[in-house]
């Protein structure tokens, strides 16, 4: 038996879940004091005795975060009623259809602010990656469609937008949009956003001269892969110069230059030796042309 499985040791189950709860726990008691201070999206009905708008969220949250159905929601609160009905200040669990109708009420808009300050109260300095992934739908493209005259095999998807905390995880900021709508504008609105951020990698959809500036204004390095027929050119945006810069000169951390790349930096480089040495290269060139 090798070293490493002599130090191995189960972990007690006992301790486990402990463990476990005591989590759960803490993240409920988190999430009632963050919509304390809320202004949540709707008001309750004051006919009959509905369920208080914060409880109706905080179960629709601890839904996502435990990442179960309706049915399931309701079984886990019931399970912890004493504890949620204390940090919600309620005296019954939300069932599975009112989380359902609290669902429809509340918009994106609000869950991405919720979001964000729980975001704010962990560390700052993060390294962060941004990216996008396509999610397929039921149907196809009508557009296309009618465009080809038959009904075609082509899919219309959704994009869903991540900007992430690289060591932790944590999940920044989320945007769905449409399959035809471009990468960079989302991105930039990602980056606009106060994050605390110490560095932003993205591939080149979300690479522009603007996204380098607004990663620059936090006071972050921007790494994202340059489209193929990128320059150095500023154009006001001096941020993204020195990343371009950066980039060319260590160019192997950053994964290698394009062939485009490798042969506008060896222009560049020729470019300079002309200007810095005109004469000597002046004969080199009459040299060349001299017949023997």
């Amino acid at each position: 038996m090798s070293s490493a499985s002599k130090d191995w040791r189960r972990v007690d189950p006992k301790i486990y879940n402990r463990v476990n709860r005591d989590l759960d726990r803490l993240f409920m008691s988190h999430l009632a004091d963050l919509l304390e201070d809320m202004e949540l999206p709707w008001s309750p009905d004051p006919r009959g005795d509905p369920h208080p708008p914060r409880s109706v969220i905080g179960a629709l949250v601890l839904k996502i975060y435990f990442g179960v159905g309706y049915d399931g929601i309701e079984a886990k609160l019931k399970g912890m009623k004493e504890f949620f009905c204390k940090n919600f200040d309620v005296d019954r669990v939300p069932t599975h259809s009112v989380i359902h109708r609290g669902m429809r009420k509340t918009s994106t808009k609000f869950l991405r602010n919720l979001l964000e300050k729980t975001i704010l109260q962990v560390e700052e300095d993060r390294r962060t990656a941004i990216d996008s992934s396509g999610f397929s739908t039921r149907n196809s493209s009508k557009w296309y469609d009618v465009r080809i005259g038959e009904e075609n095999e082509k899919k219309d998807y959704l994009k869903f937008h991540l900007l992430i905390d690289v060591d932790s995880g944590q999940i920044l900021d989320v945007r769905m949009t449409k399959s035809d709508k471009h990468d960079s504008p989302v991105g930039k609105a990602m980056l606009r956003r106060d994050w605390g951020i110490e560095s932003v990698s993205g591939d080149n959809a979300y690479f522009s001269r603007e996204a380098c500036t607004i990663v620059a204004g936090k006071n972050a390095k921007a790494y994202f892969a340059p489209s193929k027929n990128a320059t150095q050119k500023s154009k006001g945006h001096p941020a993204y110069r020195e990343m371009m810069e950066e980039r060319e000169e260590n160019h192997e951390e950053w994964g290698g230059l394009s062939r485009e790349e490798l042969h506008r930096k060896r222009l560049r480089l020729h470019q300079r030796e002309v200007r810095e040495s005109p004469k000597e290269h002046q004969e080199t060139i009459e040299e060349k042309g001299t017949p023997h």
